[in-house]
């Protein structure tokens, strides 16, 4: 609950210009399991083999989980936003546990982007650091 009883609509991300294709993250993920199941991938070092697969692994899955979440907001948060703050609040005045969860996943998915962020500048710096020497 908000100071003195005021109430707010939740915050909530969409990513608009940054949506998502349906397919991009399968795509992303196909391209690397072609790479494995061509041997391609065989001519990367082990450590860094592992590495790409882990990141592959974890960008298809923050992808589903944003796909989740973004459905839920677009189900559940939307249309409420119509009848105002009052809609997310119970008789109580606190915030209704399905939106306190949905804000709880909206933390995790914001770490999720900040930790994959990291992976990718990790993999394009060693990968880099690979193309320079030939």
């Amino acid at each position: 609950m908000i100071a003195q009883g005021w109430r707010a609509v939740i915050f909530f991300h969409r990513f608009e210009q940054f949506a998502f294709d349906q397919h991009e993250a399968p795509s992303a993920a196909a391209a690397w399991n072609s790479a494995v199941s061509s041997g391609l991938a065989r001519m990367v070092e082990p450590r860094l083999r592992m590495d790409l697969g882990y990141f592959y692994s974890e960008f298809v899955g923050v992808h589903d989980n944003y796909d989740r979440y973004n459905q839920f907001t677009e189900r559940e948060v939307l249309p409420r936003m119509i009848s105002g703050p009052d809609a997310f609040y119970g008789p109580d005045g606190h915030l209704l546990p399905v939106f306190r969860v949905h804000m709880d996943l909206q933390k995790e998915f914001a770490m999720d982007l900040r930790r994959l962020s990291g992976l990718a500048r990790d993999l394009r710096t060693r990968l880099e650091a690979i193309q320079s020497l030939k």
